[in-house]
């Protein structure tokens, strides 16, 4: 969020919480709903769109006091919350240069309609059906030459994948939730199913420093849609044991993957 801010890119305004104590006392610093972080990996459990400031304490007494997801010390960021669609934006970095995925959209909560806690991600969709050319302007424009920009500004080298997650307001205007440094689950699955070609010359010339040079990347003109199917009680107590059966009935354009069991 830092970088963000020095690069001049787009992202909801924040403060960082390093007490539960500190917490309390500056909580009223963005409005209701107030989107809640980890600053850390928290396998997708790290997010609250808490609603009410007894949510937002909830969470914070999960973080700090029963140390639910693990010793301190432990970071909390309190962003303002934007509402729109989301656009999972996935790319190769070689610290100068930046080789775009195609695009694609992930459904984080657990039950329909949105109801449920968010997860790392129940499913997703590419190409996202929130991209369009002039997003596409928008994202390179606001927040690729900005970073790329930065990174060499700051004398900094990054080579690997940069995973944008960006939040598209109801004025069509992009805004970065967070990055990753990895390929993103489940956008992957739906990502690969779609590739053409190999994909082992892209890799190699991001490690290399070479992306300037390196051959474009082409896409099957398909959609790609991956469902997460999860064991009752996910994401908290997921019911361990139980038989995954039935998967000789899917057609022959349906790949199986398989995490956690």
């Amino acid at each position: 969020k830092e970088f963000m801010v020095r690069a001049k890119v787009p992202t909801a305004r924040f403060v960082i919480h390093e007490t539960f104590t500190e917490f309390k006392s500056r909580i009223t610093q963005t409005p209701y709903p107030k989107v809640l972080k980890l600053d850390g990996l928290a396998a997708g459990k790290g997010v609250v769109i808490a609603k009410t400031e007894g949510q937002a304490l909830d969470f914070a007494d999960a973080v700090w006091n029963k140390r639910v997801f693990g010793p301190l010390p432990q970071k909390l960021l309190e962003e303002e919350f934007i509402p729109g669609v989301e656009l999972s934006y996935l790319g190769f970095c070689d610290g100068k240069n930046f080789i775009p995925l195609s695009s694609s959209t992930d459904f984080k909560r657990v039950y329909d309609n949105d109801e449920g806690p968010n997860t790392g991600g129940m499913g997703a969709v590419s190409p996202s059906p929130y991209h369009t050319p002039e997003i596409e302007i928008k994202i390179k424009e606001r927040i690729i030459v900005p970073i790329l920009q930065q990174l060499q500004k700051e004398n900094f080298s990054f080579n690997g994948i940069l995973y944008i997650g960006i939040m598209i307001d109801k004025n069509g205007n992009p805004f970065v939730l967070e990055f990753n440094t990895r390929f993103g689950d489940p956008e992957t699955q739906s990502l690969m199913m779609r590739i053409e070609g190999d994909l082992l010359p892209t890799l190699v010339s991001t490690a290399q420093g070479t992306l300037a040079s390196a051959p474009n990347m082409t896409w099957k003109n398909e959609t790609s849609i991956f469902v997460v199917a999860a064991s009752p009680g996910y994401p908290d107590s997921p019911k361990i044991g139980s038989p995954i059966s039935g998967l000789d009935d899917f057609s022959a354009d349906t790949e199986i993957f398989f995490a956690g069991v």
